[in-house]
């Protein structure tokens, strides 16, 4: 079209110089420039998320390597990044990560079996309440892969009033038979025992 639909003046360049309407055929051109960009900055995206997301997820092997080094070398930080458990009441934090290096450390045989099985590929069924799982997906796409704790538990029973044991900081009372201690990380614990009554 060479004249402008609106007042019929003679198009420059695809413009009208009268009252600056611009011809269909330019619109087009723009909008298929905007799309052709839309899709360069959604590829550039994409392949950001891919590069990042491949570079900062790891594989079991690594994660066994992590953990292996993390319990060596007593490494508390980085094994609470490593450490992961479906029961909220566990808690990752520092205590529960030395509890569980105090017991690889008194127990090398048993960190020695885990370890050997981890490199063997071996990341579930261990015959130990740790497991290497995928827990979630970055990006929807890349795995997350943790050192999966299975909790343990203990039941405790007293017939006198008044007793209460504690295990690390928290403290229990009121003990029946139903009474279960934990969710707990797998390691050595001292337990006290404290009984207050009329003679003791």
């Amino acid at each position: 079209m060479n004249f402008c639909s609106k007042c019929g003046s003679k198009l420059e360049n695809g413009s009208c110089p009268n009252c600056s309407t611009i011809s269909n055929s330019n619109k087009n051109k723009n909008y298929f420039k905007l799309i052709i960009g839309f899709i360069i900055i959604l590829f550039i995206l994409t392949g950001g998320i891919f590069i990042y997301g491949k570079s900062t997820s790891k594989t079991q092997s690594e994660i066994a390597m992590d953990f292996s080094n993390a319990i060596s070398n007593k490494n508390t930080d980085e094994l609470q990044e490593i450490l992961y458990c479906d029961n909220q009441k566990l808690q990752i934090n520092t205590t529960n990560a030395n509890v569980l290096i105090d017991y690889f450390t008194k127990n090398p045989s048993k960190f020695s079996d885990i370890n050997d099985n981890f490199k063997a590929g071996k990341y579930v069924d261990t015959g130990y309440p740790l497991s290497i799982k995928e827990i979630s997906k970055r990006f929807f796409f890349f795995p997350v892969y943790k050192v999966v704790v299975k909790p343990t538990f203990m039941k405790a029973k007293c017939n006198f009033k008044n007793f209460k044991i504690k295990v690390l900081d928290q403290t229990y009372s009121d003990l029946n038979e139903s009474t279960e201690i934990g969710p707990l990380m797998p390691g050595n614990y001292n337990i006290t025992a404290e009984l207050s009554n009329s003679y003791l």
